[in-house]
């Protein structure tokens, strides 16, 4: 269980980062992208929310398993 844990947390860092570098290209490469900010920290503001009231189980695995593939296939 831990080790599927730690892999899990691993490809999430390798997600994050990646989604990072490509963010930060995106914002150096125009004036107007920090106007979408605010967007995307209202896009994890409400799935954290949403996520808030459900079992620490349940939210563990929309984090960590169905967060994760949505972000790779985009």
């Amino acid at each position: 269980m831990k080790e599927n844990q730690l892999k899990t947390g691993s490809e999430l860092n390798q997600i994050l980062s990646r989604e990072l570098e490509r963010t930060s290209k995106i914002f150096e490469t125009s004036v107007e992208r920090p106007s979408t900010l605010n967007g995307t920290y209202a896009i994890a503001l409400a799935f954290l929310k949403y996520l808030y009231p459900y079992t620490y189980g349940f939210r563990c695995l929309m984090s960590t398993v169905y967060w994760i593939k949505c972000i790779t296939d985009r």
